[in-house]
């Protein structure tokens, strides 16, 4: 394809830093491995990994979450397991008590006494011979507290539709639907045990410090054959190049463990690798030649107000869309790609909006890919005619800046197989 007459386009390879990359990994891996994956969530996960290209997710703040998931899941799995436990141990001593001389007319204190009473005093029925209390008495004093409660305890406990007692008439339907939950609690905790090594592993790797020295978070290495780069799976497995071989039910797809090209983790106040490049390349711009006008483009708003603040703290005045102000001297534009969509693009909060016409040069500055790769195309062709046009005429100049970090989804050309 021809380039445009007075275009001009630069292609900006960004390396993540290494608690960048740990986060883009963790997030491209954690979606493949998931057996409850769809196709119709492609898209969604398409967004994430783009938006994390510009604004990764805080690294501390991810460990957190993840850890708190799986602390719950393991929760999870302990009250499904306690709640199978004491069910059967209910049913046990309802049964059982069907099964004795209960004298008739008991039926309900037997219903009420398996329904409420605790493990002991479930033990207590189940020994028989062992009480020196009789049978019946034993089961009106648990009728008696089920009924009006224990002493530390004084509300009433039982309901006229009680479903403790409404579950032990029904006990194939209760254990079903007990076992189905309990599966259900240890299935989501294998998941969140699986996304807790995954990131342990990739932190390993990073050279980062763990978060849980009591985990078992080395890599789970499948062969030791010596090549130079090993690979990371979905199912947290490394193995060695060509070798990414599991028996494990998630998708076989792996990532390289090399955090060598990575760049050194910037300051705490930093937002991040993409926008620091973006405010390096308009001072320097900006410096060189003051005559010149940047507008730059994202379709996060999030990366926009991130930029703006990061162009303040730099003493640059940006024009962020959609505030209160005048557009057209500003030096330095920014904008959502839905701007130039817009039924009337000149009006911006009641305020003509035009380019400074004092200018012969232009750099336009995309942030991002726009999702699929031929509406990019049109979107990007948009842009550099808006970018030309301004009151007087056309500008001779416009410098197209991509900036696209190294090793995603952005630079692999992978959008469109994946959408």
């Amino acid at each position: 394809m021809d380039r445009p007459l007075g275009v001009e386009k630069i292609v900006h390879e960004l390396q993540f830093s290494r608690k960048e990359r740990v986060v883009y990994l963790f997030r491209f891996l954690e979606r493949q491995a998931d057996p409850d994956f769809q196709k119709r969530q492609r898209m969604e996960h398409v967004r994430t990994l783009l938006q994390l290209c510009c604004e990764p997710t805080d690294l501390e703040e991810l460990v957190k979450d993840v850890l708190a998931q799986k602390c719950l899941k393991e929760a999870d799995v302990t009250l499904a397991e306690d709640d199978y436990s004491d069910f059967e141990l209910r049913l046990q001593a309802f049964k059982t008590l069907a099964e004795r001389d209960v004298p008739q007319g008991y039926e309900r204190e037997v219903l009420l006494a398996c329904g409420h009473s605790n493990a002991e005093e479930l033990q207590s029925l189940l020994r028989q011979g062992v009480s020196v209390e009789p049978l019946e008495v034993q089961l009106r004093h648990l009728a008696q507290v089920a009924l009006e409660g224990r002493d530390s305890e004084p509300s009433r406990v039982h309901e006229v539709e009680c479903q403790a007692c409404d579950r032990l008439t029904r006990p194939k339907e209760v254990v079903n639907t007990l076992r189905l939950a309990q599966q259900r609690a240890h299935k989501a905790h294998e998941k969140a045990t699986r996304r807790w090594r995954l990131l342990q592993v990739l932190l390993e790797a990073a050279g980062l410090p763990s978060h849980d020295t009591a985990s078992q978070a080395s890599p789970l290495a499948l062969c030791h054959c010596g090549a130079s780069k090993t690979r990371l799976m979905a199912c947290g497995h490394v193995a060695c190049e060509g070798h990414e071989t599991c028996n494990c039910d998630a998708k076989q797809v792996a990532v390289t463990l090399d955090f060598q090209k990575c760049q050194e983790s910037k300051e705490v106040s930093s937002p991040c690798t993409k926008i620091d490049a973006m405010v390096c390349a308009i001072q320097k711009i900006v410096a060189e030649n003051p005559k010149v006008q940047c507008l730059v483009f994202s379709q996060w708003t999030s990366t926009l107000r991130k930029l703006d603040d990061a162009l303040r703290a730099q003493n640059l005045d940006p024009f962020l869309t959609g505030r209160r102000g005048k557009a057209a001297t500003k030096k330095i534009i920014l904008m959502t790609p839905d701007f130039l969509y817009s039924e009337r693009p000149s009006q911006e909060k009641g305020q003509k909006f035009a380019l400074e016409s004092n200018t012969t040069i232009r750099h336009v500055f995309l942030t991002n890919t726009f999702l699929a790769p031929v509406k990019d195309a049109v979107l990007e062709q948009r842009i550099i005619d808006f970018a030309k046009t301004n009151q007087l005429g056309v500008a001779s100049t416009v410098v197209l800046h991509r900036f696209v970090m190294s090793d995603t989804i952005e630079a692999n050309n992978e959008l469109q197989e994946t959408i």
